[in-house]
C-alpha cells in the first residue's frame, strides 16, 4: 500500500513539472518612436534566452509609414502611426509594438491642397491675415519665424498654385527633408535655371521645393500630371511666377 501510495504521489510530482508553463515570449519594444529615414531591428527573447525571429510571422498594419521584413526588421518611410504584430506560426500567440514615425520638423501650416478650387474655398481654408488680394491672387502673411506668407494664385477664378515662402531660418535641405518625411519623392525638374524636387501629396497634387536667387526657399504646390511629372510649360510658369517675390 505504501508503495502504491508513494508511486502516486510520484505520478502527480511528473504531471505537475510536465504543466509548468514556459515563461511567455517578449518584444523588446512594445512602443517605438523613430524618424522617417531610421531602422528598428525587433528581437524576440524567453527567459532571458533569444527567440529566433523567422519563428514569427511579422507584419505592419500601415505600410505607409513603414515596413517590417522576415527577420523583424522595420524600416521607416513616413511620419504617421503603424502596428507591428509577429505571429507565432506554431500557433503560440502574437506580439505587436506600437510605431511612431516623427517629424524632423514642423514649420507651419502648408497652403490648402484644394487645386481648382474658388477663391471663397481657399479663404474658408486660411487662418492666417490676408494682407493683399487682387482678381489672380491671395498673399497671407505666414503665422511664425519659419515662413514668410503664402500667395495663392488663380486662373478665371480657379485656385491653380499656391507658392510657401520660406523664411531665411529655413535652409533648402530642413525644407525638403519636411517634404520627403510626408510625401513621395519623384525626383527632380530643372527649369529656367531652377531645380525643383517634386513630392506626391496625393495622385493629382503634387509639390515643388526649390531656392531662388534673392527670394529664398519656396514651396510651389501644383498639379501633378498622370505620370507624376509636371509639364515643363507649366513649371515654367511656376518659376516665373516664383521670381514675381515673397510676401510683403
Amino acid at each position: 500500500m505504501k508503495h502504491f501510495i508513494l508511486l502516486i504521489a510520484l505520478v502527480w510530482v511528473s504531471m505537475a513539472c510536465s504543466k509548468k508553463e514556459e515563461p511567455p515570449v517578449n518584444i523588446d519594444a512594445a512602443t517605438l518612436e523613430l524618424n522617417y529615414d531610421e531602422e528598428h531591428q525587433f528581437s524576440l527573447s524567453r527567459g532571458g534566452s533569444a527567440v529566433n525571429a523567422s519563428e514569427y510571422t511579422w507584419a505592419s498594419s500601415n505600410e505607409n509609414v513603414g515596413e517590417v521584413d522576415g527577420q523583424g526588421k522595420f524600416t521607416a518611410s513616413s511620419i504617421g502611426e503603424t502596428t507591428v504584430t509577429a505571429t507565432a506560426k506554431n500557433g503560440g500567440g502574437t506580439l505587436e509594438s506600437k510605431v511612431t514615425v516623427v517629424p524632423y520638423y514642423s514649420f507651419g501650416t502648408e497652403p490648402s491642397f484644394s487645386l481648382g478650387g474658388s477663391k471663397t474655398v481657399v479663404k474658408n481654408y486660411e487662418k492666417r491675415t490676408l494682407v493683399a488680394e487682387t482678381d489672380t491672387t491671395l498673399d497671407y502673411r505666414g503665422e511664425n519665424n519659419n515662413i514668410t506668407g503664402i500667395r495663392y494664385f488663380f486662373e478665371r477664378g480657379a485656385y491653380i498654385e499656391g507658392d510657401l515662402f520660406y523664411t531665411s531660418s529655413v535652409t533648402l535641405a530642413q525644407a525638403q527633408t519636411y517634404y520627403y518625411e510626408r510625401y513621395t519623392y519623384l525626383g527632380n525638374q530643372q527649369i529656367s535655371g531652377l531645380t525643383f524636387n517634386v513630392f506626391a501629396i496625393s495622385n493629382t497634387v503634387g509639390v515643388g521645393v526649390t531656392e531662388v536667387p534673392n527670394v529664398g526657399r519656396v514651396a510651389a504646390y501644383l498639379p501633378l500630371s498622370s505620370g507624376g511629372r509636371v509639364p515643363a510649360n507649366y513649371l515654367e510658369a511656376v518659376a516665373r511666377r516664383i521670381r514675381g517675390g515673397k510676401i510683403k
